[in-house]
């Protein structure tokens, strides 16, 4: 009986890691691709920047905006800074859950451990013995 708990229990044990290692994996592209959102944000908000004033050029942002595609975030080419925030913000939020699942993985492989041992166990007490 010991060894049917322990292999049902392995089981379940196995299916929410692999879950917990998807949910990781697409964090992971998230937190990717918020990179790379806020390396090109950067690279053209620096295009509007006129580093001889320290200021960003308002005529070069204008047309930006006069020529942007209706789809395009007008607000975010207004406010660098504030976009930049919300990217660092989403990129920190994603940091934080991929520790608390990082460390939910590692507390369900050690419990796959301890079980895989106690199935063993299990298989030897099972096994007939003979004099």
């Amino acid at each position: 009986m010991g060894y049917a708990m322990f292999c049902s229990r392995k089981i379940m044990l196995v299916n929410q890691i692999n879950d917990l290692q998807y949910r990781l994996t697409e964090l992971t592209m998230k937190q990717q691709d918020l990179s790379q959102l806020s390396s090109a944000y950067t690279a053209q908000a620096q295009s509007y920047y006129n580093f001889t004033t320290g200021q960003f050029d308002q005529a070069a942002l204008d047309q930006a905006i006069a020529n942007a595609s209706p789809n395009a975030n007008v607000n975010s080419l207004q406010d660098p800074n504030g976009t930049l925030k919300r990217i660092s913000n989403a990129e920190k939020q994603i940091e934080m859950e991929s520790k608390r699942l990082q460390t939910q993985l590692q507390a369900k492989q050690t419990e796959l451990e301890a079980v895989e041992k106690g199935e063993e166990q299990g298989i030897k007490n099972a096994t007939p013995k003979y004099a």
